[in-house]
């Protein structure tokens, strides 16, 4: 049997170097969505025919909403309510004209603050709050939010 000597430097800089090696490919497709994914909002989406999309946005203020659903009844229109729960919890009447009309409720937070700002589980805190009370008051599923400000980052939009 033949021992072959190897100096003890070279063989802890091979050893290094496989185990660096296996780090990156192991974190290599983390590395990459990091580094090349850019979540976007949805601004428009393609339709057969040429429409808009009417949103409100509603934290404070009640005088304006009633008006809003009579012209818009008038005229055949549906629209989406960007609500903040705290408002919704102070005007479920008000909740419940907007359903009434046929018209989408989505979330607009509960605290109307720069979700970029807040850490994951403050962002979770904040929109499934938000998204339950809308839900309780409404009756309706709510899958859109309407960022406050419009702030956003790739956090908030996952």
């Amino acid at each position: 049997m033949r021992v072959i000597k190897i100096n003890r430097k070279i063989f802890l800089l091979y050893t290094m170097i496989v185990v660096l090696s296996f780090l990156v490919v192991s974190n290599q497709e983390r590395v990459i969505s990091v580094i090349t994914q850019n979540l976007k909002p949805i601004y428009s989406v393609k339709t057969e025919k040429p429409q808009i999309g009417i949103t409100f946005d509603i934290s404070w203020g009640e005088q304006n909403v009633q008006p809003i659903l009579d012209i818009l009844k008038s005229e055949n229109v549906k629209a989406t309510f960007f609500l903040s729960s705290p408002w919704a919890e102070k005007k479920p009447e008000l909740v419940q004209a907007i359903v009434k009309g046929g018209h989408e409720i989505g979330s607009h937070g509960r605290r109307h603050v720069d979700l970029n700002t807040l850490s994951e589980k403050e962002l979770t805190t904040e929109l499934d709050s938000s998204k339950e009370s809308l839900e309780k008051l409404s009756g309706q599923k709510i899958n859109l939010l309407r960022t406050p400000n419009g702030a956003y980052d790739n956090k908030v939009i996952s």
